[in-house]
């Protein structure tokens, strides 16, 4: 029998941790705060997806720029509380990233996951919302989604 492979990301413990201003996201940097502080063999990217609408949607561009600039400000302030956050519970600023992506995606889900592809992340964090049945069916459960579509990695849905 073999030895089973294990995903070469792992030797780096490199962790996407995607945000957004929710309680439950405060809870998923928490929880990482938790578990990780103090420690100093692994690095956190925290992620903000700003869902831009298509440029359609607006009137010009300079109306499309103005939109994601504000947009992106607030996402960098909800950043600076994670970063905060993971620092008080002893993750090494220099251990810590961030990015505001901005960007016309399908969903948030598509966003993450490509971020984790690109940055070769061996684990993706999460909050979850509580959904309802039906309002899970209408709009999608961003954590179920993460859950069944990540591929050769971990994935860590912490729920309030």
């Amino acid at each position: 029998m073999s030895e089973p492979t294990t995903c070469p990301e792992v030797s780096d413990r490199h962790l996407l941790l995607a945000v957004d201003a929710s309680p439950y996201a405060r809870h998923a940097v928490d929880f990482v705060g938790d578990l990780f502080g103090g420690r100093d063999d692994c690095r956190i990217t925290l992620l903000h997806v700003v869902q831009r609408p298509a440029a359609e949607q607006f009137a010009d561009e300079a109306a499309c720029i103005a939109w994601t600039e504000a947009h992106a400000a607030a996402a960098q302030a909800i950043l600076d509380g994670a970063r905060e956050r993971l620092a008080v519970r002893g993750i090494p600023a220099a251990r810590i990233a961030v990015e505001v992506e901005a960007i016309e995606v399908a969903t948030v889900a598509d966003a993450i996951l490509a971020a984790r592809q690109r940055l070769g992340c061996c684990t993706v964090v999460v909050g979850r919302r509580r959904l309802s049945k039906q309002e899970e069916f209408l709009y999608g459960s961003t954590s179920n989604r993460i859950l069944h579509e990540a591929h050769g990695c971990a994935v860590l849905v912490v729920q309030s």
